[in-house]
């Protein structure tokens, strides 16, 4: 028998040492020095503004706190991905917010020359209309819906589209559902729905140019007539895509904020008269709207003061 000691007393075969006790260290007179700063709501919901969608769940998920306190301040939304547009996880939670950037509608991929291209994606294009509606977002005033460049920018739908007739359906269909959102009230008229385009609205080779074009007219009698004024026509945005800086155009290009239809300037003008508009159309808003979108040259006379003249390039 093996001597467990000076008092020679063997442990029992099935028997367990005792732990030793480690001895409790009291910080309560250390409470200050350890204690953990404390943030406002409102400042986390700053914070999460930028977070992309799936890191701010999770960081929602750290407390009760964070999910009853911070999480409804939450005023921007930053969708990634399809799957992420669920309609029933999105309400009564976000209350404050107010912008909402959709970048899974597009999938760029770049080509051998070094060209970006770009599909639709269907499960986005499904559910991005129901995420949108149903009271979700109750003060909600801006959505973005494209994608994301290989270049690291950001773009909304950039004309022709044509070439592929499945996204065509795609964008079609969406663009349908959005004027019947609309049109229901499912979408409010302050909301300024971006980045969509006609699949037909080619500035180079328009397929309707008699205007018969069903998705674009019920756009026009559909969206709020701010937005439909602002319309892009017959593939026009493209050029402004195409003149984008670099890396190509982000959240503030104009591009972006305007539906390209295929239909005419004429047509779309005619539209917002019959909607009772032809207020917007004269405002003095919209003449500084167009002038801002001009080339602005300026003339220096022999005597006198210069002169800046305002050149527009003419809409088909």
């Amino acid at each position: 028998m093996a001597d467990s000691g000076g008092d020679g007393i063997s442990p029992s075969p099935g028997s367990r040492p005792r732990p030793l006790k480690r001895r409790r260290i009291c910080l309560e007179d250390e409470s200050a020095a350890t204690k953990i700063p404390h943030l406002p709501a409102e400042l986390w919901a700053l914070a999460l503004d930028f977070l992309p969608y799936d890191p701010l769940l999770q960081t929602a998920a750290v407390s009760r706190s964070m999910l009853r306190d911070v999480l409804p301040r939450v005023s921007v939304l930053h969708i990634e991905r399809g799957a992420q547009l669920h309609a029933a996880v999105a309400r009564r939670r976000y209350r404050d917010v107010r912008d909402i950037y959709i970048y899974s509608l597009l999938e760029f991929t770049r080509n051998v020359i070094g060209d970006d291209e770009f599909s639709v994606d269907e499960d986005t294009a499904t559910r991005a209309v129901p995420f949108l509606c149903g009271g979700n977002f109750v003060r909600l005033e801006r959505v973005f819906l494209g994608g994301r460049l290989p270049s690291g920018g950001v773009a909304g739908v950039v004309p022709p589209l044509a070439s592929n007739d499945e996204d065509c359906e795609k964008m079609n269909t969406l663009i349908n559902s959005v004027s019947a959102a609309y049109r229901t009230g499912s979408l409010a008229t302050n909301v300024w729905v971006s980045g969509l385009c006609c699949p037909r609205s080619d500035p180079y080779s328009n397929l309707h140019r008699e205007s018969s074009c069903l998705v674009c007219n019920a756009a026009c009698r559909s969206f709020p007539l701010e937005s439909v004024i602002d319309f892009e026509c017959e593939g026009s945005s493209a050029q402004k895509y195409l003149k984008g800086s670099s890396p190509p155009p982000d959240h503030v290009t104009e591009q972006i904020y305007a539906l390209d239809v295929c239909l005419k300037r004429e047509r779309i003008e005619e539209i917002v008269k019959e909607r009772g508009g032809r207020d917007l159309l004269h405002s003095e808003e919209r003449l500084y709207q167009l002038l801002g979108r001009g080339t602005r040259h300026v003339v220096v006379p022999d005597e006198g003061k210069e002169l800046f003249v305002v050149s527009l390039r003419r809409m088909r």
